[in-house]
């Protein structure tokens, strides 16, 4: 199966960049599954991209999008965060 060159264009920025998205994202998230589903995330919206719009700009593109889920994802969980104790507790 061939595939076209908007395809190729993914698959290839997907070889070059996952590992470092995921590192960096884990970094950002301190957590593993929460990094690959942030990056996996990245992709999906790169899919959905021109590269026309994107150009020579990939890795700075990806790096942005990336961070900003996972700072979303990070507000998510902290607001998801069960309340403790002291937080319940009314005077």
């Amino acid at each position: 199966m061939s595939r076209t060159p908007k395809s190729q264009w993914v698959v290839d920025a997907l070889e070059l960049h996952e590992r470092p998205l995921i590192r960096y994202a884990g970094w950002l998230l301190g957590d593993p599954d929460a990094a690959r589903d942030v990056v996996q995330e990245t992709f999906l919206r790169l899919c959905r991209e021109d590269p026309s719009r994107v150009g020579d700009h990939l890795a700075p593109w990806l790096f942005t999008v990336c961070r900003n889920l996972a700072l979303d994802a990070r507000k998510k969980a902290v607001k998801s965060a069960p309340l403790t104790g002291a937080e319940i507790a009314v005077d």
